[in-house]
């Protein structure tokens, strides 16, 4: 397959975490946090503060009364509302996940976050996923893992730095005697920065809070949350290196990733279009600093860092 070439060199593929009775389970950005909590950690196979502790993932207070502030409640409707704290007020688990940093081109980055089909998508073409989704509107989706996971996701709030998304999943399969649902609400924290040689990078942190129900919540206190914790990291990892490989591939092979973009036949046309321009003006750009003069070039270096106001 011509689009798994264009990867073969990164030693990555799409984010593979564990496999349940010899399927890969592949989670978009979305899908992640919820089908690892309630899926993942029953595999075989699996067995402090931002500030203080950015690359570790944290269950501490602290960080879960922070997530709390930073949820942009006066920016939210009331029906929005009301799914968070049916959430944060009376959640089973909440996990700050590490802090990640990739390159990465901003504008390619909040594309791919408003349209996580066209990376399950990519997956599909690749071949290494199970992972479906369809839209249902333009915030919000359904989804399966191809493992016995549902989830229907919707988008609450998007801006340049912050994403909240409320999800609601079931797991039924030959694990549990019963069907398994919980209810999850993610925020996601991004800023960008410029280094002098004029690269991007995007740094990401998640927090997540998951609401499992009642035999959920006792299986979680007992068995699941040490075990998934790492499992979710991981798969939070890999999503986000594979967006960053996604943006150097833009870059350096734009006819490879124009081909692998005539191939994505489960998005609308205007979405195939929109990913195409962008990965078009990835290379673009990247075109244009290679070619900058001397003295331009030399304006270009000095240290930049963009940073928005939380949204």
């Amino acid at each position: 397959m011509k689009g798994v070439g264009l990867f073969a060199d990164s030693g990555r593929g799409a984010p593979g975490v564990c496999s349940m009775y010899g399927n890969p389970i592949y989670l978009g950005p979305y899908l992640m946090i919820l089908f690892a909590w309630i899926v993942v950690p029953i595999s075989e196979n699996c067995g402090k503060s931002f500030a203080a502790n950015p690359g570790k993932s944290t269950t501490s207070r602290a960080a879960r009364e922070n997530a709390e502030q930073l949820i942009p409640y006066a920016k939210l409707d009331e029906t929005a509302k009301k799914k968070i704290k049916s959430v944060v007020n009376w959640h089973s688990v909440f996990r700050r996940l590490p802090v990640e940093v990739n390159q990465c081109d901003p504008d390619l980055y909040l594309f791919l976050l408003k349209h996580p089909e066209v990376i399950v998508n990519i997956w599909d073409v690749m071949g290494i996923s199970n992972v479906k989704m369809d839209r249902i509107d333009d915030r919000s989706f359904k989804a399966t893992d191809g493992a016995g996971t549902t989830c229907v996701a919707e988008t609450l709030y998007q801006g340049s730095t912050t994403h909240v998304v409320y999800a609601e999943g079931e797991y039924v399969g030959p694990v549990f005697k019963r069907p398994i649902s919980a209810r999850c609400v993610l925020l996601l924290k991004s800023n960008f920065m410029q280094t002098a040689e004029g690269k991007v990078y995007v740094t990401n942190r998640l927090d997540a809070f998951v609401r499992m129900d009642k035999m959920g919540a006792e299986l979680v206190a007992k068995i699941v949350h040490p075990l998934v914790g790492n499992v979710a990291d991981h798969n939070f990892r890999e999503t986000a290196a594979f967006l960053g490989r996604l943006s150097e591939v833009s870059a350096t092979k734009p006819e490879g990733m124009a081909r692998l973009v005539a191939r994505l036949e489960d998005i609308d046309e205007s979405t195939r279009s929109e990913f195409s321009r962008l990965t078009f003006q990835v290379a673009k750009r990247m075109m244009q600093r290679r070619a900058l003069p001397s003295k331009e070039a030399s304006f270009a270096r000095r240290a930049k860092v963009i940073r928005t106001s939380a949204q």
